[in-house]
């Protein structure tokens, strides 16, 4: 069974997310569970 995946999920510290932005990843949602904590997404070619 081949699975399409067309991007990935990471949850980590809030500081660190500018470094990720800047390399594609995309913040889709802050503070979870942790206040220091985001969930980012990075689209893989479509």
């Amino acid at each position: 069974m081949q699975v399409e995946i067309t991007g990935l999920y990471i949850d980590c510290l809030a500081v660190t997310a500018p470094v990720y932005e800047r390399n594609g990843w995309t913040i889709l949602e802050s503070e979870v569970g942790d206040k220091d904590s985001v969930v980012m997404l990075r689209r893989l070619a479509e």
